[in-house]
């Protein structure tokens, strides 16, 4: 038997700040939260910690296709990562070219919305650490914040 998902009413901005699994429901409201995604959100909460501790981590995440991995690790994640560390360098990378593309510009596109304007951007009502998409860079491929 599946356990249900954990979808809950629309998390606020603060908590999708801290937490990536209420950032995916905040910028993707109809994504269907269930266990392994959970499990999946905390891998790459502790991933980020471990980065940011100078632990050198790996992870890899191996589940079966329409699992909603494409959508957590290299569209969501990228995003939420540079959220809360502008300073990174993050890339999104796949087996081909035409796959790496649409994914980043998916995970730009994110970066553009509104939703990730009130979490991260100004709109957010923070005078620091505001992130935006650097306009002058046009390019899917290699685009800055």
């Amino acid at each position: 038997m599946i356990a249900a998902p954990a979808n809950l009413a629309t998390p606020p901005p603060e908590l999708c700040r801290r937490r990536f699994q209420p950032f995916i429901k905040y910028t993707k409201p109809n994504f269907q939260i269930y266990p392994h995604h959970q499990l999946v959100a905390h891998e790459l909460e502790r991933f980020e910690w471990e980065v940011s501790e100078g632990l050198g981590p790996r992870l890899i995440i191996n589940l079966p296709v329409r699992e909603g991995k494409s959508e957590m690790v290299s569209r969501r994640f990228p995003p939420w990562l540079l959220g809360r560390h502008p300073d990174w360098n993050v890339f999104v990378v796949s087996y081909g070219a035409d796959l790496a593309e649409d994914l980043s510009t998916d995970a730009r596109a994110v970066v553009m919305s509104d939703e990730y304007a009130r979490v991260f951007g100004a709109a957010a009502g923070s005078d620091t650490d505001v992130v935006e998409l650097d306009r002058s860079s046009k390019s899917v491929g290699h685009w800055r914040i």
